[in-house]
């Protein structure tokens, strides 16, 4: 699940790149939310 689709990457990489940065915010917002 680490590695992107190539399809999805090399359509819109940016996009993509967007999209993994807001989920590893939402994940640190979740872990600092737990601690």
């Amino acid at each position: 699940m680490a590695t992107a689709s190539p399809s999805s990457t090399s359509t819109n990489p940016k996009f993509d790149l967007s999209k993994q940065i807001r989920a590893h915010e939402v994940a640190i917002a979740e872990l600092g939310a737990q601690q």
